[in-house]
């Protein structure tokens, strides 16, 4: 199929102020000449990530370095009565859960 160009004619420009469109004022600054805040939150993000792998790398060289002069560290989880493996909060639940038995002397039982 052949277009026929016969009947086009070539462009012109108008001129200024004589435009059958209207123009955009540009003169104001329009959202897309601002940055777009995305490419801050990924800068940030960045920096944050390179940050934390620091702290973890010496964190890392802390626990070698005092695993090397202490040993190794012991297990945080300990075993009592028909608790297999408890740790952190549940251990002070359960001295106070022993601490409320008949004959239990508080005194006796460290913190």
């Amino acid at each position: 199929m052949a277009l026929d160009l016969a009947g086009l004619k070539p462009h012109t420009n108008p001129g200024p102020g004589n435009h059958s469109t209207p123009r955009i004022d540009t003169s104001k600054t329009t959202r897309a000449s601002q940055p777009d805040p995305i490419f801050a939150a990924i800068d940030n993000h960045r920096k944050l990530v390179k940050a934390w792998n620091a702290l973890s790398d010496a964190l890392d060289r802390a626990e070698s370095k005092a695993k090397k002069k202490h040993g190794q560290r012991p297990w945080s989880l300990v075993a009592w009565r028909n608790y297999s493996a408890i740790g952190g909060s549940e251990i002070e639940d359960r001295r106070e859960e022993f601490l409320k038995l008949p004959g239990i002397d508080p005194k006796k039982i460290p913190r």
